[in-house]
């Protein structure tokens, strides 16, 4: 009697699950994804022959040009056109071809960074507090923190968020790269791409 319950219950649980893996596909009967709760990285994109983002930097903000004969001239913007940078360098003002020009590198812009910063920061917090009085009036309830609590989280979140948003916008970047020199013998990523 005993061989005939031990056979019963082998005989069962190998039915029940050899259908197991071909009904659901993995160890578990679950397939995760390889980078299971990752996001893959941001690349920021190369801005290959975009003359506008140079066109809309704000006087004196400082610049670093790379031309095509191997010369770098760093100095403050003092205009540009579709054809031609503008630079104030040591008292002098100098006029850059676009033809001219590999790429344009910004290394500061204009103004004081503290003042902008803290000017973001500041309509962080005010729209973080906005955020923050919708949700009460919407959500409410007896779960939801007492009012100054939630106004100063909503300050502190707004404020640090518009900040970092701030000092990201401002710090150095590539801004333009002329198409021509794209992929001309270059290595690298994404070099040799047209």
């Amino acid at each position: 009697m005993k061989k005939l319950i031990l056979l019963v219950i082998v005989a069962a649980a190998s039915l029940t699950t050899g259908c197991s893996p071909l009904m659901y596909p993995g160890p578990y009967g679950r397939v995760l994804p390889p980078h299971y709760g990752q996001r893959p990285p941001q690349v920021e994109a190369v801005p290959v022959g975009r003359w506008d983002n140079v066109m809309r930097l704000p006087r004196a903000s400082t610049i670093d040009v790379l031309t095509t004969d191997g010369a770098a001239s760093i100095g403050l913007v003092a205009g540009a056109d579709a054809q031609s940078i503008r630079l104030v360098m040591e008292r002098v003002e100098v006029r850059i071809a676009r033809a001219d020009i590999v790429r344009i590198d910004l290394v500061d812009l204009a103004g004081s960074e503290t003042a902008a910063v803290a000017r973001k920061a500041a309509r962080g917090a005010l729209v973080g507090v906005g955020v923050v009085g919708v949700l009460t009036g919407v959500i409410g309830g007896e779960l939801w923190p007492p009012p100054a609590r939630a106004v100063r989280a909503g300050v502190a979140l707004g404020a640090v968020g518009a900040g970092q948003a701030e000092m990201l916008r401002r710090s150095p970047r590539l801004i333009y790269l002329a198409p021509e020199s794209f992929g001309r013998g270059s290595t690298g990523p994404g070099w040799g791409i047209r």
